[in-house]
């Protein structure tokens, strides 16, 4: 047979199989099979690492431009452009140009308050939280060049027009 289960039990026909019955090759229905059953096993983490490594660089490319030219400024054609996908791939995987800059504010300083919050909450001095405080903060500017640029503008009347 030309058909295939695939793992939600769904018959799926390989192309290029021809029915032994109509003179296919036993051996070219059995070799489109194992390929199938190599594409079918692919599994949902690895697609979800290829899906998160996209979502990265188009981040990685959206911070850039929100830095260089600020949310008004910003084209999505130019972040998609610096991160290697189209903009439907772009639109697809984030949204559109504001859930991509909230996504860009909310990666940048969402890792910097969990790793403050876990280190603060070893400590019981208010002085020693405070210093951890901006020791988290200084470390965030240095491993993020683009928040400083981002952080001056002021967002929510670039967002909104105003």
């Amino acid at each position: 047979s030309c058909f295939v289960r695939d793992r939600s039990g769904r018959a799926k026909r390989i192309s290029g199989c021809a029915p032994t019955h109509r003179g296919g090759d036993r051996r070219t229905v059995e070799r489109k099979l194992r390929e199938g059953f190599q594409r079918w096993s692919m599994d949902e983490a690895t697609l979800r690492e290829k899906s998160g490594e996209t979502v990265e660089r188009i981040l990685r490319a959206a911070a850039e431009v929100f830095a260089e030219a600020g949310f008004t400024g910003a084209r999505v054609d130019e972040i998609a452009r610096r991160a290697g996908v189209n903009k439907a791939m772009l639109y697809y995987h984030v949204g559109d140009k504001r859930d991509l800059y909230e996504e860009v504010v909310r990666s940048i300083i969402g890792k910097s308050a969990e790793r403050i919050e876990e280190e603060i909450r070893q400590e019981d001095s208010p002085e020693e939280k405070f210093r951890i405080y901006l020791r988290r903060f200084a470390v965030t500017l240095d491993e993020n060049p683009v928040m400083p640029p981002i952080m001056m503008r002021d967002p929510l009347l670039e967002m909104f027009g105003q």
